[in-house]
């Protein structure tokens, strides 16, 4: 329980001591004690009420139990969040809504543009957030909600791309 690891750390701290209890106050950057878990997923309310997706191996406080625990690696695959168009077009899943997505390259020298997917001003975005986004040195100019016949297309693209993939491959002797 959450109290007792609690309890244990401040018996060992002198709050007069200004760098042990410095010391206390780093133990909530490791352990969120305020929040939400919602369909299998676990959701942390930081400041100001900004919310995100807790990551495989982040503690938290449950909000059910009281209980310490860690973020495990969900075992089942997540469907996919993106579907490749084309080389600059991407329809991509967001609060379960699917988008269309349109990129650019990425400029090599900072800019001012500002990419639509991630709300961020393209210079002050590291290479590795539009990795992790699009996959390569691209940003997005444009982006539009798809409608309910445009939704079941995506899924039948993302099906097809998963039997394609299983498929196995034949052998050439």
């Amino acid at each position: 329980p959450w109290n007792k690891v609690h309890q244990e750390l401040c018996e060992f701290v002198s709050f007069d001591n200004a760098v042990q209890a410095h010391v206390l106050s780093h133990v909530y950057d490791y352990v969120q004690r305020h929040v939400i878990i919602r369909d299998r997923q676990i959701i942390a309310v930081r400041q100001w009420g900004y919310r995100t997706e807790m990551r495989p191996g982040e503690m938290y406080i449950c909000p059910n139990t009281g209980l310490l625990r860690q973020v495990k690696k969900n075992k089942s695959r997540r469907p996919p969040s993106q579907c490749i168009v084309g080389p600059t077009v991407r329809f991509m899943k967001r609060d379960d809504s699917w988008w269309e997505v349109r990129l650019r390259t990425r400029p090599e020298e900072p800019s001012t543009e500002w990419d639509v997917w991630l709300e961020k001003d393209v210079g002050a975005t590291t290479p590795e957030e539009f990795q992790e986004a699009y996959g390569g040195k691209l940003f997005a100019i444009s982006k539009r909600g798809l409608n309910a016949q445009e939704t079941r297309e995506v899924y039948r693209r993302l099906k097809k791309q998963g039997r394609r993939r299983r498929r196995p491959r034949s052998r050439q002797r």
